[in-house]
């Protein structure tokens, strides 16, 4: 803002001591100095600008360059704090299981509850094809009735079976206080399940109506849920830990 003032006093300053009929000129040469004296005042603004050299900046780098360093170090840091903290209390809660004894069958009987899935879906869309082909002549008469009454029956009989295999034991684990029992089973689709209960909860035999004895399996039974009972084939299983195995189902 200085150079314009100055221009802007000479170029009253002009106006007063010359003539009037001179004051145009005077107008016109106080202009022309104010550009020339703009232009050089740009002109030594970008030589100052570009005087700054990489050089002088590599300090302001640096510094930076430090600075991330530091937050990266101290978020690393907390992190490996909170994972520590964290550690103790998981394995507290997690606990170590000891497999005492599987059933080598358990895959077979898993895929058995699983084929009436696909043979639902394929009687699900052979019946109604074949009644469709029945009406259009294609077939002879009662070709889908007889469709119909195979495979819902095959599909009926697979089902029935299915229920004696459901809630079967495939494999038993039991943790390192010797208080908590991990059982997995299947259900009646052939899924693999968990479930994890309490020695406390388990039915002893003595206690039951029925004793295994006169059945082909054992059923384990619960005080707290007496309509979930799970089938246990001693016969066809292995024993893994027989000692603990002794311990909660007797010999």
């Amino acid at each position: 803002m200085a150079p314009l003032v100055s221009f802007r006093v000479v170029q009253l300053y002009l106006c007063e001591v010359l003539p009037p009929q001179n004051k145009n000129k005077a107008e016109k040469m106080s202009t022309l100095l104010v550009l020339r004296g703009l232009s050089r005042t740009w002109r030594g603004v970008a030589t100052k600008t570009s005087v700054i050299k990489p050089k002088e900046m590599a300090p302001y780098l640096r510094s930076s360059n430090e600075i991330s360093r530091s937050i990266g170090s101290t978020t690393t840091a907390l992190r490996q704090r909170e994972q520590q903290q964290q550690q103790p209390t998981q394995n507290n809660n997690e606990d170590e299981w000891r497999t005492i004894y599987r059933l080598p069958l358990i895959r077979l009987a898993s895929a058995f509850n699983r084929v009436k899935i696909p043979y639902g879906v394929f009687n699900a869309l052979s019946i109604p094809g074949a009644f469709a082909l029945e009406q259009a002549s294609q077939l002879p008469p009662s070709t889908s009735t007889l469709f119909a009454a195979v495979g819902l029956t095959s599909w009926m009989t697979l089902s029935i079976c299915s229920l004696l295999t459901k809630n079967l034991v495939g494999i038993m684990y039991l943790n390192d206080d010797n208080d908590k029992l991990k059982l997995a089973y299947i259900d009646f689709w052939g899924k693999r399940n968990d479930v994890v209960i309490d020695l406390d909860d388990l039915v002893p035999e003595n206690e039951k109506k029925r004793p295994s004895k006169f059945d082909w399996y054992q059923t384990l039974t619960l005080y707290s849920n007496d309509k979930v009972k799970f089938k246990l084939l001693q016969r066809f299983g292995q024993v893994e830990d027989p000692e603990a195995f002794v311990a909660i189902f007797g010999e």
